[in-house]
């Protein structure tokens, strides 16, 4: 057998962090292309985000369990489930208000699940952390959505986004989160490499709620359950808003309004590593 062909080379962090969920994610957006056709395929092919993430989910973390109680271990079960409402609304092609509904409904439903122990003996302080991570995660979903209307503005930010969220897991200490993250980002990646300099595929509700609703479940888990720093995590949210914060330097399109963009979605992205680590380095 071929070395490359060993399955010990699934245990290689950067084959679990990088190649398989970029190579999955690839693969799958094809696959769905040319089964499902021009229309519907271009429509679909943004699956292969969250399916990449679950593929490297499997080899970092291992087969899910099917009675899941910690917050890591629901991760797979919100990405998968996001996917599935996103992939519906899309073939559905439901009307804007179905989507703004699934936009605000499926993000609370992951928080509630995420935090039901909390939420079981909530006090004050417990809303005060959770009502802020809810506005946050449904806002940022609806940024998504508005950035998907152009071009793969929505992907770019997202991957800047979760590249951040990785170094920000790993200065706090959350090895295992700081993969997912940023194996959601090399799947992002995958899919995007498929987009530029020309955009093939749609950026619909199956990225927004399957990728982006995996990735602010990701922002909460972290914010909820670990030491990463807040005011790090809270820096995040300015990728999200890069398309809207430095739009006067951006072009309107073409294929150089790609990677300008992701290098001023990369500033927020930079600060928030750059928080991280001075909080850490500063606490040591």
């Amino acid at each position: 057998m071929p070395s490359w062909l060993n399955p010990t080379l699934l245990n290689d962090p950067v084959v679990q962090t990088a190649a398989l969920p970029l190579l999955c994610a690839t693969v799958v957006a094809i696959l769905l292309r040319l089964v499902a056709g021009p229309g519907r395929g271009a429509a679909l092919a943004g699956a292969g985000i969250t399916i990449g993430f679950i593929a490297a989910y499997v080899t970092i973390i291992g087969t899910p369990s099917l009675e899941p109680r910690g917050s890591v271990q629901k991760l797979v079960y919100i990405a998968a489930g996001g996917l599935i409402v996103g992939t519906l609304v899309d073939l559905w092609n439901a009307r804007r208000w179905i989507r703004w509904a699934a936009l605000l409904g499926w993000p609370t439903l992951a928080l509630a699940w995420l935090a039901e122990n909390r939420l079981a003996q909530a006090t004050v302080e417990t809303w005060y952390l959770i009502g802020p991570i809810w506005a946050a995660m449904v806002l940022s979903l609806g940024r998504l959505e508005h950035a998907a209307r152009r071009e793969i503005d929505a992907g770019i930010v997202l991957l800047a986004f979760a590249i951040g969220l990785g170094a920000v897991a790993l200065f706090g200490r959350s090895a295992s989160l700081a993969q997912l993250a940023l194996a959601l980002a090399a799947a992002l990646g995958g899919f995007l490499l498929l987009n530029w300099p020309r955009a093939r595929f749609a950026f619909g509700a199956s990225v927004v709620l399957g990728a982006g609703g995996t990735a602010v479940a990701l922002a909460a888990t972290l914010a909820l359950f670990t030491g990463a720093n807040r005011w790090a995590l809270g820096a995040l949210l300015l990728c999200l808003l890069a398309d809207l914060l430095f739009r006067r330097v951006l072009p309107k399109s073409g294929a150089l309004r790609a990677p300008i963009l992701a290098l001023c979605a990369g500033l927020p992205a930079l600060a928030a590593g750059g928080i991280a680590y001075y909080i850490v380095r500063d606490s040591m």
